[in-house]
């Protein structure tokens, strides 16, 4: 094959592919000891990106292996209002009318609780007092089956916009394109595992809130209300976002 067929091929296969490959990135967890409510304090992820820990109630501090896989975990306990084990991109500002490439890996244990309520595994948030205006929401009344969900309104229940199914106990690989217009309008496209799932457009965010930042971010981990009876498990890795052509 010579030179001017290969680079054709190769600009195919780039083109065709949703926003980049699931990448393997290096870590390390710090200060894992020391996570706790203030946002930062332990538990930060440095490395080839930054993000930053939070841990409240029932939580277990994140877990990061020498394989690069991070477990969250929500263990028994006492009752609170709320759990919490998670990592937060705070450094970097979402733009709106720009758009990104989110990579992640999710695994669920089969042994993972089913919980009465619902909780999100990866969201992205505009401020306090807001729900996420998108993310991957573990069903109510279930362990393993999920939704990715798009909002404009603080009180509205959210659209779904992909079915997920983490029963397998194997590993998804998720590829997500999203951009969120400051006129609240915006788009999500979803792979799985190489698959196209999802291709939406809609009204998403909050841009037009004076109450909110006009920016946004990304974290991921748990984040729920408080079961002290139960455990919930969540692994991640290859966890990445960045900015690409609109």
């Amino acid at each position: 094959m010579n030179i001017s067929v290969l680079l054709k091929v190769c600009c195919v296969i780039f083109f065709l592919l949703p926003c980049g490959v699931i990448a393997q990135t290096s870590n390390k967890l710090i200060d894992r000891d020391q996570c706790s409510s203030i946002m930062g304090k332990g538990a930060n992820l440095v490395g080839v990106q930054n993000y930053q820990g939070k841990c409240e109630g029932n939580a277990v501090p994140p877990v990061l292996d020498r394989n690069g896989i991070i477990t969250f975990h929500i263990k028994k306990g006492r009752k609170g209002t709320k759990d919490r084990s998670e990592l937060a991109d705070v450094k970097r500002r979402l733009q709106f009318n720009k758009a990104y490439c989110i990579k992640a890996s999710i695994k669920i244990p089969k042994n993972s609780d089913i919980t009465k309520s619902f909780f999100y595994v990866l969201q992205f948030w505009q401020g306090g007092g807001y729900p996420p205006f998108a993310g991957v929401r573990i069903n109510r009344n279930s362990s393993h089956q999920a939704v990715l969900i798009a909002r404009s309104k603080k009180n509205d229940k959210g659209n779904i916009v992909a079915k997920m199914d983490f029963s397998s106990g194997n590993w998804m690989d998720i590829t997500m394109r999203i951009k969120v217009g400051s006129d609240r309008h915006g788009e999500i496209i979803v792979w799985n595992n190489g698959y196209k799932v999802a291709d939406w457009r809609g009204k998403i965010g909050y841009a037009n809130s004076n109450e909110l930042k006009k920016f946004y971010r990304m974290k991921f981990g748990i984040y729920k209300g408080s079961e002290p009876k139960k455990d919930f498990i969540v692994l991640m890795k290859n966890v990445s976002i960045e900015k690409i052509l609109n």
